[in-house]
């Protein structure tokens, strides 16, 4: 053999760079199908839909696979609280007299529900009368259909059954009926079993998205499993959603005194309120079936509004002595109450004169209120709804902005700000609504607040097209070096890869001192491999790495190696301050 090169080896492995979970998530909520508390792989939407059905889950996968367009895993759990409908309100045309009921085992998902008339006629005879219907508030409808002759019309996959009847002149065009539905949801119970399964399966991930509304002690829950896998060794957190704003206007009664007595033709003069109950605008007249009610609990009786079901509708005492509450669901257009179910004695207002229930600022106060007291550095409240695109079923529903947040966090590296611009807005949300206004139901930049709160929200910003998250938010107390999601996700990767890089020292021999201590060179050499592992993997997430093995520590007696790792973060531009001005003129001597 000639002299010369024998053989060449490429060594792979030396710097330690290995493929893990970043980004990985599992998405947990409740479905009207499919396995509980079991984990599933998916991979679109048509498999989600396969398996889970629809919903607030199926939706939340899809929005992942839109954005990430990579697998998620997701998993069912169950919802011991029912699900429920309104009544339905009504705003018929001159004499028409239709009437439609809503029914069905459940509703399988929130909808804002609106029939519209099409063409005028009577169930049974031809030529049918016509509708269309939204189930997202309006924001898209389908198609027309003509009502079966047997009046009732099934919504596929949603729970909800339509049924037309006649009267004696039957339905006009533009009659409009409108209704609530609320799906079934989570307790407690069902969140810790789920929680309980998710810890409990093998597989590795990087957080968890709690798909439907919490509290603050649903969230302690969430935080109490996110401890208790950080003691376990796994180092991950959850994305969690804060409810919406109450979707009731307020009816209020003028005082009454009691014993009361109407007679013909006197009516009872219903004060409708806005301000809950500051001013009472609008007036409006009932007619009682009886003449004297000796006390206002006999006149609640008579009016039937207990006889309303479904959760949306509530009587009580007013804060006035004499006056009655009544909640009702708010919703566009002209809208009629029935509060006598022996005849068809109607209270009606115009919903654009009302607020929308819940003021914007007082749900706002009520979130701040509510989880005032609850802090972790594991859990981050996601506030705030937005009309969301469902590939799924083709609709902007009212969403929580949890899922933009969650694919958003998927999508970037765990260093990236989720509010980083650069990045671009998010998709799916509706521009605008069909009233004019914003997508954003709420839009952190015009009412600043819940961000200061810890809540993670959507904002908009000026001179920009599009939505935005304002800051990755994680409900950490003051002082907390977690305040931000980012710091977090690096601060979780770190650990990992530390545990990694310092497993493979377990039951090391090292060379020590007369002390005890460890051999300086034998310390550097376990520093330098330890670190050579954590940056290699971590070289576009943070500034810098820096470990240190303990030299004062007797391995001798305690049998023990001391290793501390500091990570140096990056730096968010979180504000800028401008100057502009014109150049100064500059003069010429001659």
């Amino acid at each position: 053999m000639l002299p010369g090169i024998i053989s060449t080896t490429i060594v792979d492995g030396s710097i330690g760079l290995v493929t893990d979970n970043t980004g990985l998530h599992v998405i947990m909520g409740t479905a009207p199908i499919g396995p509980i508390n079991s984990i599933q792989s998916l991979s679109n939407v048509s498999q989600a839909k396969t398996t889970f059905g629809s919903g607030k889950l199926v939706d939340a996968c899809a929005v992942s696979f839109d954005i990430v367009s990579s697998p998620v895993l997701a998993m069912r759990i169950s919802a011991s609280v029912a699900g429920s409908f309104s009544d339905i309100t009504v705003d018929l045309v001159g004499s028409s007299d239709g009437a439609l009921s809503l029914s069905g085992s459940t509703p399988l998902d929130d909808y804002q529900i609106i029939i519209q008339m099409v063409r005028a006629g009577k169930v049974g005879t031809a030529p049918y009368p016509t509708f269309i219907y939204s189930l997202d508030g309006g924001n898209t409808f389908s198609p027309e259909t003509a009502v079966p002759g047997s009046g009732v019309f099934t919504v596929t996959n949603t729970g909800l059954i339509f049924t037309f009847t006649n009267g004696a002149v039957g339905f006009k065009a533009e009659d409009q009926f409108n209704a609530y539905a609320v799906g079934a949801t989570f307790n407690n119970t069902d969140l810790s079993n789920g929680l309980t399964a998710l810890l409990g399966d093998s597989r590795q991930w990087e957080f968890v998205h709690i798909v439907g509304p919490m509290s603050s002690t649903l969230a302690s829950t969430v935080a109490t499993y996110m401890n208790t896998a950080e003691t376990n060794k796994r180092y991950v957190h959850a994305v969690c959603e804060a409810r919406d704003i109450s979707l009731l206007a307020t009816l209020v009664s003028g005082v009454i005194t009691f014993p009361l007595t109407i007679t013909a033709p006197a009516f009872l003069r219903i004060d409708i309120s806005s301000d809950g109950g500051s001013t009472f605008p609008i007036t409006r007249n009932f007619a009682p079936a009886t003449a004297t009610y000796a006390t206002r609990a006999d006149l609640i009786a008579a009016m039937n509004i207990t006889s309303f079901t479904g959760g949306y509708f509530s009587v009580g005492a007013g804060t006035v002595a004499n006056t009655i509450v009544i909640s009702i669901p708010a919703n566009g257009g002209l809208t009629s109450l029935k509060v006598d179910a022996a005849s068809t004695a109607l209270i009606g207002y115009t919903s654009g004169q009302l607020s929308t229930g819940e003021s914007e600022n007082d749900w706002i106060n009520s979130l701040v209120a509510d989880f005032a007291n609850f802090v972790s550095t594991r859990v981050e409240m996601c506030a705030g709804d937005e009309a969301l695109f469902s590939q799924a079923t083709t609709q902007y529903n009212r969403r929580n902005c949890g899922p933009l947040v969650a694919a958003r966090t998927a999508l970037v590296p765990v260093s990236e700000d989720l509010g980083n611009v650069q990045r671009g807005p998010l998709p799916d949300i509706l521009n605008r609504l069909p009233n004019g206004q914003s997508g954003l139901y709420h839009d952190e930049y015009v009412t600043t607040s819940l961000d200061q709160a810890r809540f993670s929200t959507l904002r908009t910003i000026p001179g920009i097209q599009g939505f935005y998250i304002t800051n990755g938010r994680l409900m950490a107390p003051n002082g907390s070096d977690f305040t931000f999601v980012q710091y977090r996700r690096v601060m979780d990767k770190a650990t990992r890869l530390l545990n990694a890089g310092a497993t493979k020292f377990i039951n090391a021999t090292v060379r020590t001192n007369a002390d005890g201590t460890i051999y300086e060179v034998d310390a550097r050499k376990i520093e330098k491999n330890i670190y050579a592992y954590m940056f290699g993997n971590m070289r576009t997430d943070c500034s810098d790495i820096k470990v240190v093995v303990d030299r004062t520590n007797n391995l001798y007696s305690t049998l023990t190696l001391n290793i501390t790792a500091n990570v140096r973060p990056f730096g968010y531009a979180k504000f800028i301050n401008l100057t502009i001005g014109f150049a100064p003129v500059q003069l010429v001597t001659v």
